[in-house]
């Protein structure tokens, strides 16, 4: 949206952010018949004010219909990615800077929220900032009177069905940190508008467990035999690969067949959408031999487009194994670790 002065919506939100953020800092503001929007026109209409053109901001995390680009984007991203600690250091050392400018005794005012004082300006910001944000995606706008009492019913809603959800989601938190088992824990489902209310609570049922033997495969249209690795794992399982950094993809079959038994036979690797093979012992792919020699990181980088620098691990979706016997195996998700 481009700021306009003679739209009036534009100007509530102005005035009502304005003595929002005046109550904020505990400066009185002054009263609306001396401020008004002929005051705050003039004002806006200065060099001083002038507002700067919108210029969207290339988040790395919208995603488009071109996965191609969405990866190089993505990656270009994290790698100038300022780390997390520097944030946080230039964010306190900026935050100490304007503490030490403040006035003796400055504090900041809490701003209780009141829907039905039409003087403390919380429902013309509201209203406002509401009919801004669908005016962005060509929703209907409503008045400040439906703003109202839609609103009131949030608070409500906040105080019952929100936070009757957050407890019941925090009494299942301490099951899980305390080590409780299955049958101790439960699934909950609530509806607060029947009577009593309703309700009801049940047993999870456990994760399923994949085990050796026939299967149905959908792909072959057939029964396979397989081996599950390990016996009995499920899909949140996992095999971690310490030392992966310093590891070439030779190294890491070899790891396999010594710590495991397992022969890695295929090796595919994505970048977006699209599979690369990397490796397999069955059929002719033309680098085979350069990739077996290569170390991990600097391997899926090359094939994918990631920046394994700053990767603390990596899973390894892509891979098929044997046993050393020669029967297929289901093995559990492979994860390199990279630290």
């Amino acid at each position: 949206l481009a700021f306009d002065l003679g739209d009036p919506l534009h100007m509530q939100f102005v005035l009502a952010a304005a003595r929002l953020r005046a109550h904020l800092f505990g400066l009185a503001p002054p009263s609306p018949d001396a401020w008004g929007e002929s005051e705050v026109r003039a004002l806006l209409a200065t060099p001083d004010a002038a507002v700067p053109p919108f210029t969207p901001a290339m988040d790395a995390s919208i995603e488009t219909d071109n996965k191609e680009e969405d990866e190089r984007r993505k990656a270009k991203a994290a790698a100038e990615a300022i780390p997390d600690e520097q944030k946080i250091a230039a964010a306190t050392a900026e935050l100490a800077a304007a503490r030490g400018s403040l006035p003796a005794g400055f504090k900041v005012v809490a701003n209780e929220f009141e829907k039905d004082d039409d003087t403390n300006f919380h429902m013309d910001f509201i209203s406002a900032f509401g009919n801004l944000r669908a005016r962005n995606y060509a929703i209907d706008e409503i008045d400040k009177f439906q703003a109202k009492l839609k609103a009131g019913r949030i608070i409500p809603a906040i105080a019952t069905a929100t936070a009757m959800a957050t407890g019941f989601v925090l009494l299942e938190l301490y099951k899980e940190v305390a080590g409780k088992p299955l049958d101790r824990r439960r699934n909950l489902f609530a509806n607060l508008a029947l009577p009593g209310p309703l309700l009801s609570l049940s047993e999870p049922m456990a994760c399923a467990k994949i085990k050796s033997g026939q299967r149905w495969d959908p792909d072959m249209y057939m029964d396979v035999d397989e081996v599950a690795y390990p016996e009995g794992h499920s899909l949140w399982d996992q095999i971690p690969v310490p030392g992966a950094a310093s590891m070439t993809l030779e190294a890491l079959r070899s790891w396999f067949t010594t710590h495991h038994q397992l022969v890695l036979t295929e090796l595919t690797l994505m970048h977006g959408s699209k599979s690369v093979s990397v490796f397999s012992s069955s059929r002719s792919i033309g680098d085979a031999d350069a990739n077996l020699a290569t170390p991990l990181p600097q391997l899926i980088a090359s094939k994918t487009g990631a920046d394994t620098s700053k990767m603390a691990f990596y899973e390894l979706s892509g891979a098929i194994f044997q046993t050393v016997e020669g029967d297929d195996a289901t093995v559990a998700t492979i994860v390199l670790q990279f630290d």
